[in-house]
């Protein structure tokens, strides 16, 4: 019976830090983006950085390692469909090429940041059907 019930008690605290994680990526990723419409950073960066970020603590591995192929494979194997995605790959080629790209433009800074939201939340979504 011991070790029925700590191995239950296991289950429950795997499925709790879950949770937790969920809830941890997605409010870090929401003040971030509040954070980066207040500020003057640049907004490619900030949506970059918010969204890696976001799926970073979400699937538990280290930003770093994260590559535009790899983040679309763990989308996939999480069953996240394939509109969103390559709505999440668009992104990122987005923030990358504004980053990297000739010519920054301050205009376009809400649309990238209100996208980026709306592409957490809807992966926030998915992630728990």
């Amino acid at each position: 019976f011991a070790s029925a019930g700590w191995g239950f008690r296991e289950r429950l605290q795997r499925g709790r830090q879950y949770v937790d994680q969920a809830t941890i990526a997605r409010d870090t990723a929401l003040t971030a983006i509040g954070v980066a419409r207040q500020s003057d950073s640049d907004i490619f960066t900030a949506s970059g950085e918010v969204l890696a970020a976001y799926l970073s603590t979400r699937f538990d591995r280290p930003a770093s390692g994260l590559t535009h192929n790899g983040i679309s494979a763990l989308l996939t194997e999480a069953d996240i469909s394939s509109g969103l995605v390559q709505e999440v790959d668009a992104l990122l080629n987005l923030t990358q090429e504004g980053r990297y790209g000739p010519t920054q433009s301050g205009e376009n800074s809400e649309p990238i940041l209100d996208q980026t939201e709306r592409i957490i939340d809807e992966l926030e979504w998915e992630f728990e059907q």
